[in-house]
């Protein structure tokens, strides 16, 4: 599977001054794996680390658009404590969870948007989660067109807000 919005967003997120870990799809090498003690959780598209921690991690979604994929992604993703790659050890502190869901091959007419602004205030309003380090949730639809203009300015203002 052709990933190219992937590469797009990773594109735009590396082009900031932090320091962007990122999987194969997104440009980067490998994969980004997410751990709970020892037990692999996730594998993430992104992650920004600050001062030695994931401060944010961003998961893409081009095909997956329900809610059970979407809620399952991000779920696995707060109940980590770590990511881990190769002999690289950062533990999550204090995360900002960015969902990014590709909508170009959505209808104008469909509920999906208004379905993605009901999971996102959800997911919003049980933070923070027992045991987890997420404090913060965002989830963005749109296509290249809108990460290319406002929704691209968006995203890099939650990262600047964020981490600082």
């Amino acid at each position: 599977m052709r990933h190219s919005f992937h590469k797009f967003i990773g594109d735009l997120v590396s082009a900031t001054e932090y320091t962007v870990m990122k999987d194969a799809a997104c440009g980067g090498d490998g994969k980004l794996p997410l751990y709970h003690g020892n037990f692999r959780f996730a594998d993430v598209d992104m992650a920004i680390v600050h001062d030695n921690a994931v401060r944010v991690i961003i998961e893409i979604e081009e095909s997956g658009k329900n809610p059970v994929h979407i809620f399952g992604k991000f779920l696995a993703s707060a109940l980590s404590t770590h990511l881990s790659k190769g002999i690289e050890y950062y533990p999550l502190e204090s995360v900002l969870f960015i969902q990014i869901v590709e909508t170009s091959n959505l209808d104008e007419r469909t509920g999906k948007f208004e379905q993605f602004e009901a999971i996102e205030e959800t997911i919003r309003s049980i933070l923070p989660l027992k045991g987890s380090e997420v404090v913060d949730y965002r989830l963005l639809a749109g296509d290249r067109y809108d990460f290319s203009a406002e929704m691209g300015k968006e995203l890099i203002g939650l990262l600047k807000s964020h981490i600082g």
